[in-house]
Formats: structure tokens, C-alpha cells, sequence
């Protein structure tokens, strides 16, 4: 097991390495703090409103309005931008030079601002309205921000999904000498949009709270004993990010296993360089792989403490110890091109090769299988589902993307009697997995109350029967149709010679009507006509030496044996022939038989 042990702390050294923890917030991808969000109408927060509750954050897109227009008699003696809402401090001018024309020539005259009591009035009132606009606005503007940040990160979310997550972050630890300053209270949130209204909202439906422990394993004076009870405290209690109460017990018991001067503060003191922790509620995107090396040191702890854990014996060739038996080759028969096997049950087509990485996995506990998209990797894992759950088994799938997940889940076998897709359930989502959880036990709970199981065993040994006499003859047929498909690529002999099918075919082909043959059965098409040219021709010529009614006469079929008559019967028959032509008068030849006609019937 020590070896074993090794190669996991490798893979977990590794990866700390390729992924340093992250100890800064601002060197997150993205981060937001709740302190920062303004107080209008249009923006909800669990923090202000102190409620425990899924939704963290509703964010309204703000409607800015327009400054309010200053009177006529005014606008002309307003300096600046007043429209500008970054301007806080308008001024008027002081004093205007008018010049008026006369016949006696220009007369320069100058009008004070104050010389009129209505215009100052007036001013003095657009003032106070604008003032009101400001208080209302620039909180406004500053929701208007928030609500443009977090479209952005919708979309950096949208484009980067199967590699960042949004998190929730509490309890912020702040050690100047050390550089760290990063929430340690963590909770997977998401971020939905609603395009009707504009609006987004952040809940935290996905998953429990947890501790940042990476941060802490950087810490040298954290007593890991201790901080392992407060990791299984936060795993069983679950607490509520917006629970400012029971947070700040959870931070106050924190910052004491980081540090002995740790302290729970309301504010960072400046001058202060021990750890420090404070309620401040953040939002931030990080990378997908921040939970690799807890999940590894679980798989360390777990072999350590489970002597009798029997693990997959490829991990044997992972350390170095090779088993020298002999490995059996697994190679399919030639027959099975289309994935059959009597002895495993498959829910989707298969070939050859699929049908050999399940023998391999049967085989050998593991198996490895590369390929380039679109080579069916993912059809056949939905066919390995299939058969490792006819054989009773529970199946993890794992994968770098949901997405990929979700196509795998689509190629599962579904029909109207069998829905296996019903008993896949996500173990990303909480919510998704409540659907799917309820779905496979309504499922279950559907086939468990309609099916009687002695049928079900006398259906399952009756179609198991006729799978195995399907499986046989479609190897026969198989076997006979490449046997006739293979005539059509073998030589041919004939006459002691090999000749090419495609020699035959042409030599056939251009002796139509000029080599045409006999007609009848030949009992061996192997050699060649048993009759030279010469007897050929001379067979040919018989023909005119035979009248029709011979030709006919040869062509009837020669009596039995049995039926022909006895040398007695004959000359009996004879004599009985000539007395009656005798009788009749009429000049017929005698029959008579000689005796060497005697001697040739009998």
C-alpha cells in the first residue's frame, strides 16, 4: 500500500504545483464585495436584509434619469457640465458684459448675477433639485455598474463553464506578513439571468457551505488536529453564509486554529500584523480544480485507514510489480463483426471493437480506449451502462464537462418499456439531482409494483434460449454467405489449369452464340470434354444419318428387363403374326428366327 500511497501524493504534489492555492482574493479571476453594492430599490441583498434564504442577490437594472432642467432664465449662467452626474459642485457666473447697439455707437454694460432676486431664487431651487437628483443617481449609477459586471461575468461564465465556478465567501482572512487575504467560508452559488425585466439573481441552491482548506494547509501554525473538527462541525451543521451569528462563532473558532493572536475584528486594524477575520461577504470565480488535492488526500486517508481495501490490480503495474503468467489474448471470432456474444447483454448496437474493450474490462478490472471525436467513445460507455447494470452492478461516471455528461445521459437506452436514462442521477446539481433522484425512484417504484417476478425469471430463461439459437444460426447464415461470397474471388480450375474469374467471365462473354454448349448435368466441371475435335465432328455429322422417326425412337426410354419377351414368347407371338396374315391374304414378310437369333436372345 506504501507505493500506492506514493503515487496519490505524487499526483497531489503535482497538482499543487501545476495549481498554487490561491491566498489573495484579487487574484481570483473575478470578485465582488458586498460592501460595495449600493442601497437602491433595485438591488436585494440576504446580507442587508439579514434573511436566510437560497436567493443572495437580486440586482434590477437600474434607469437612470436625466438631470433636471435648470430654468431659462438661468441655463445661460450655469458653468460646467450640469448635466454631468460626476459633477457635484455647479457654480453660476458672476457677472455678464452686454453690449448694446445704438446710432451713437455700442454701450458696454455689466449685469451682475445677483442683480436679479428671481433669477438667484431660481437658481437656488434647481440647486436643491439637483442635489435630490444626485443622492438618487449615484447610488444608481453605481447598481448600473454592478448590473454591468455581472453581465459580463455571465457571459465569462457562459463561454468558460466546464472550467470556472461562481462562489459565495465569508469570513475573511487577512495576515499582512504572509499576504493572505481571502474568504475561508466557501459556498457554490449560481448566476441566473432574466432577460424579461433585465435582471440577475444569485442563489445557493447548488451545495453546501465549506472551509477553504487549502489556504489553511499553507499555514504552517494551524493546528491541523483541531482544524479537522471544525471541517466535519461545517460539513454536518451547514451553515448559512447569511447567519451573521452563528458565522461569527465559526470565524472567532477559525482565526484561533490559525494563529494564537488571531483575531475576530469588525474592522482591519492597520497597524495590526496577525491574522485577522472579518464578516465581509464576497463574490468570486475561480477555477474548477481547487477541490483536486482534497479529494486525493481523501483517497490517502482512506487507504490508510482501511487495511482489508482492495484496490484494482492495474495499480499493481502503476508500482512496478508485473504479473509474469501468462495474460490471455482476447480476440473475437471471426463471425462476430456486429458486437454479439451469448454471455454479454448489450442495450445499443456494437461492433467487433466494442465488443472487445468489454471482454478487456470483464478481463482485466480496467481499460484504456483513445480515440478522436466522433469514433463512438461516448456510444460505447452508454453500452457498458447497459451491460453493467444487467449484471448488477452501480456505475460512476465521471467526466472533465457537464456537457459531455449530459450527451452521455442522452445515449443511454429509453423506450416505452425500458428507461434506463430514468435511474442517471447528477451528483453536480442539488436540484437537478432531487429531480432525477424522484424520477428513478418513481420509476423503480412503478416496475417493482407491476412486475411479477417467477414470469419475469420463466420470460428471462425463454428469451435467453432463443437469444442463444438466434446467436447460432446467424452465425451459419453468416458463415454460408461469406463461403458463397468468397466463390466469386476464387480461381477456377478446369482442365488442370487455374483461370481467373475475371479470364472466365471475359472468355464467356465473348463466346455467346459462337461456344455455346450442350445442354444437361455435368458430374464434374472441373475436366475438360472427354471427345476430341475429330470424334466431336463426327458426332455432329451422325445427325444426317438418322432419320426423325429413329432420332425419336432413341429418344424414348429402353424397357425393362423384365418386360422383354422370353426366345418362346417370341416365336409363340411370331407364329400367331403369320397365321393371321396368312388369313387375311394380304402379302406380308414371315417372321421367322434363325438359329444364331436363338442363340444371341437367349
Amino acid at each position: 500500500m506504501a507505493e500506492i500511497i506514493n503515487v496519490f501524493n505524487f499526483l497531489k504534489d503535482y497538482n499543487e504545483i501545476s495549481n498554487p492555492v490561491i491566498t489573495d482574493i484579487t487574484k481570483q479571476k473575478w470578485s465582488m464585495g458586498f460592501k460595495d453594492i449600493p442601497k437602491i430599490e433595485e438591488i436585494w441583498s440576504a446580507f442587508a436584509e439579514g434573511v436566510n434564504d437560497e436567493k443572495i442577490l437580486d440586482v434590477i437594472k437600474p434607469v437612470l434619469l436625466p438631470c433636471p432642467i435648470p430654468d431659462e432664465m438661468i441655463i445661460d449662467w450655469i458653468e460646467g457640465d450640469w448635466k454631468d452626474l460626476h459633477i457635484d459642485a455647479i457654480k453660476f457666473i458672476e457677472e455678464k458684459t452686454k453690449v448694446e447697439h445704438s446710432q451713437a455707437g455700442d454701450i458696454e454694460q455689466i449685469e451682475q448675477f445677483s442683480d436679479n432676486d428671481k433669477r438667484v431664487n431660481a437658481f437656488t431651487s434647481w440647486i436643491e433639485e439637483r442635489n435630490e437628483w444626485l443622492n438618487k443617481e449615484i447610488p444608481k449609477e453605481k447598481g448600473l455598474e454592478i448590473y454591468n459586471k455581472l453581465f459580463k461575468l455571465h457571459s465569462d461564465i457562459k463561454r468558460e463553464s466546464e472550467s470556472v465556478e461562481l462562489v459565495l465567501g465569508d469570513g475573511n482572512v487577512v495576515w499582512k506578513t504572509l499576504g493572505i487575504s481571502h474568504p475561508v467560508l466557501l459556498q457554490k452559488v449560481k448566476l441566473i439571468f432574466d432577460p424579461d425585466v433585465p435582471k440577475f439573481t444569485i442563489s445557493c441552491e447548488e451545495s453546501d457551505t465549506e472551509l477553504y482548506t487549502s489556504l489553511f494547509r499553507t499555514i504552517s501554525s494551524v493546528d491541523q488536529s483541531i482544524l479537522s473538527d471544525v471541517i466535519k462541525d461545517v460539513e454536518e451543521n451547514n451553515y448559512y453564509l447569511t447567519d451573521t451569528i452563528n458565522t461569527s462563532a465559526l470565524f472567532n473558532r477559525l482565526i484561533n486554529v490559525v494563529d494564537k493572536t488571531g483575531r475576530l475584528v469588525e474592522e482591519y486594524e492597520k497597524d495590526y500584523t496577525g491574522p485577522m477575520i472579518k464578516s465581509d461577504p464576497m463574490l468570486f470565480l475561480r477555477k474548477r480544480n481547487l477541490g483536486y488535492s482534497l479529494f486525493i488526500e481523501k483517497i490517502i486517508e482512506e487507504i490508510k485507514s482501511n487495511e482489508s481495501l482492495h484496490l484494482p490490480d492495474f495499480f499493481n503495474t502503476m508500482i512496478g510489480k508485473y504479473d509474469n503468467t501468462t495474460k490471455e489474448i482476447i480476440e473475437e471470432e471471426s463471425w462476430n463483426f456486429n458486437g454479439i456474444d451469448e454471455d454479454i447483454l448489450l442495450t445499443l448496437p456494437a461492433n467487433n471493437d466494442q465488443m472487445r474493450i468489454i471482454k478487456y474490462l470483464n478481463h482485466y478490472g480496467a481499460v484504456l480506449v483513445q480515440g478522436p471525436p466522433g469514433t463512438g467513445k461516448t456510444h460505447t460507455i452508454a453500452n457498458l451502462i447497459g451491460h453493467l447494470l444487467s449484471e448488477g452492478n452501480n456505475i460512476l461516471v465521471t467526466s472533465h464537462t457537464e456537457k459531455a455528461l449530459t450527451v452521455l445521459k442522452d445515449k443511454v437506452y429509453k423506450d416505452e418499456e425500458i428507461d434506463l436514462q430514468s435511474l442517471c442521477i447528477s451528483l453536480l446539481s442539488s436540484k437537478s439531482q432531487k429531480e432525477e433522484m424522484d424520477k428513478a425512484i418513481n420509476e423503480m417504484a412503478i416496475k417493482s409494483t407491476s412486475i411479477d417476478l417467477n414470469k419475469e425469471k420463466e420470460a428471462i430463461e425463454k428469451l435467453t434460449v432463443e437469444r442463444k439459437n438466434l446467436i447460432e444460426d446467424y452465425k451459419k447464415l453468416r458463415n454460408d454467405l461469406i463461403s458463397v461470397r468468397s466463390q466469386e474471388y476464387k480461381d477456377l480450375v478446369f482442365d488442370n489449369q487455374t483461370i481467373k474469374p475475371i479470364e472466365a467471365a471475359k472468355f464467356i462473354s465473348e463466346g455467346i452464340d459462337k461456344y455455346d454448349f450442350l445442354e444437361g448435368n455435368t458430374t464434374d466441371c472441373t475436366v475438360n470434354l472427354p471427345l476430341s475435335e475429330d470424334e466431336l465432328i463426327r458426332l455432329y455429322s451422325s445427325n444426317d444419318d438418322i432419320s426423325e422417326d429413329e432420332e425419336r425412337m432413341l429418344s424414348k426410354k429402353l424397357p425393362l428387363l423384365g418386360e422383354l419377351w422370353t426366345v418362346e414368347e417370341f416365336e409363340e407371338g411370331s407364329e400367331k403374326l403369320n397365321n393371321l396374315q396368312s388369313a387375311t391374304l394380304i402379302e406380308k414378310p414371315i417372321l421367322r428366327l434363325t438359329i444364331s437369333e436363338k442363340d444371341r436372345l437367349n
